[in-house]
């Protein structure tokens, strides 16, 4: 018979993914996973938004772990550092 009742089999791929996301994004600093995206001209008419571009966004990853990144779990709450 059909072993794949119900769509199990799709819906435990994508809930490995959303765990791998989720543990992925608290691994990384709060200022990459607290970040607000905004077009570029948000960002330059609104700096008090404190918000970035995906690119820079992007960008600040990759730089974070070109520098020797590496995995920090942090669970603080914004204003509770």
């Amino acid at each position: 018979g059909n072993s794949n009742i119900d769509g199990m089999r799709e819906g435990t791929v994508i809930l490995g993914l959303a765990l791998l996301l989720n543990v992925w994004m608290f691994s990384i600093p709060p200022e990459f996973r607290r970040a607000r995206f905004c077009t570029e001209e948000d960002v330059k008419l609104y700096p008090e938004k404190h918000c970035t571009t995906f690119g820079a966004w992007r960008q600040g990853v990759a730089d974070y772990y070109a520098n020797g990144g590496g995995v920090n779990f942090d669970f603080s709450i914004e204003g509770k550092e």
